[in-house]
């Protein structure tokens, strides 16, 4: 049951002055999403990668276009693996460092 609300953060790119690329992150609209907790394997799996598995998304697929970041109450947090399942597709995340 979606009854949580995220944003994903989209990155766009501009040339300042100096014709450097400048990342700019963009909010998107409120989705919809059940928001479930890492299970155990995955948290000792990411773990052992340098992971540390918090939190999968689940939202559906047409609103997802890549995004790196969501944010969930105030948190953001760094999508580290996806997983299609029909029509959903979940967010495996873990809370964004320096965040």
């Amino acid at each position: 049951m979606r009854n949580d609300v995220i944003q994903l953060y989209t990155v766009t790119y501009e040339k300042d002055s100096c014709g450097v690329s400048v990342p700019t992150e963009v909010l998107s609209d409120s989705i919809m999403a059940e928001i479930k907790s890492a299970g155990a394997s995955e948290w000792f799996e990411g773990g052992r990668n340098g992971l540390n598995p918090s939190a999968t998304f689940i939202i559906r697929r047409v609103e997802y276009n890549g995004e790196e970041t969501v944010l969930y109450d105030g948190t953001k947090y760094t999508v580290y693996r996806t997983y299609i399942r029909g029509d959903l597709i979940e967010l495996h995340c873990e809370k964004k460092k320096g965040a």
